[in-house]
């Protein structure tokens, strides 16, 4: 079922929750809260993997993603986490979903008053259209920006800068990335924008996934 969906109906892959939880745990901090924000909440693997984190402290994961039919999947991963696991967990945990492009969002006043107070700005943008999880939605950024030079400048460059105005002095941004066919300069891409804003590199991780994003088009299976 998973393949079919990939290959004939263009769904992305998912984030693994471990792997966000194993991201979480290492750049959160241990004898405080923590806040976490996804500009591209996806699937809501970081979300579940971030409340899922290894701490005594509360935690709290903010997500921003345009595409509200994923509303049912957020709040019942949610569950998993402050109900179904709360025996496993000793801190409190909770989490915000704003249903909006993120380069929107920044100027909103929720996302103004965390201004330099997030601990962990971590998310896995969507590789401009080679993970469009909706076509018919005009906020998905790739249908937003159709062309990749103003997907860079609209979407991936705010995001960048985005994360570096949320971030504490001491905070981390983790993004997952990969050059693409439709985009093959992602990855460096990343390093320029991120050195524009004022970040410095800090490490590389190599991440395994269990499965790929797929797409379908004119009858062609790609992965």
């Amino acid at each position: 079922v998973i393949r079919y969906l990939e290959f004939d109906k263009s769904s992305g892959c998912a984030f693994p929750p471990f792997h966000a939880k194993f991201i979480a745990d290492r750049y959160l901090p241990i004898d405080t809260d923590g806040i976490v924000v996804d500009p591209c909440a996806g699937w809501g693997g970081r979300l579940l993997g971030t409340l899922l984190v290894n701490r005594s402290h509360r935690v709290r994961y903010i997500g921003i993603d345009p595409e509200e039919r994923n509303r049912d999947a957020y709040e019942g991963l949610t569950r998993r986490a402050t109900i179904w696991l709360k025996s496993e967990i000793t801190g409190t945990r909770d989490s915000t979903i704003y249903y909006k492009p993120f380069e929107d969002w920044l100027k909103t006043a929720a996302a103004k008053k965390l201004y330099g107070k997030v601990d962990l700005v971590f998310t896995s943008p969507p590789y401009f259209g080679a993970e469009n999880y909706n076509p018919d939605n005009p906020k998905q950024s790739a249908n937003r920006y159709e062309q990749y030079n103003k997907w860079r400048e609209g979407f991936y460059r705010q995001l960048v800068r985005g994360a570096y105005r949320l971030l504490k002095p001491d905070g981390h941004f983790v993004l997952n990335i990969a050059d693409v066919a439709e985009a093959p300069r992602l990855e460096r891409d990343a390093r320029k924008l991120a050195s524009d804003e004022g970040f410095v590199s800090a490490g590389f991780f190599k991440l395994a996934m269990s499965m790929t994003p797929a797409s379908r088009k004119a009858g062609n299976a790609r992965h």
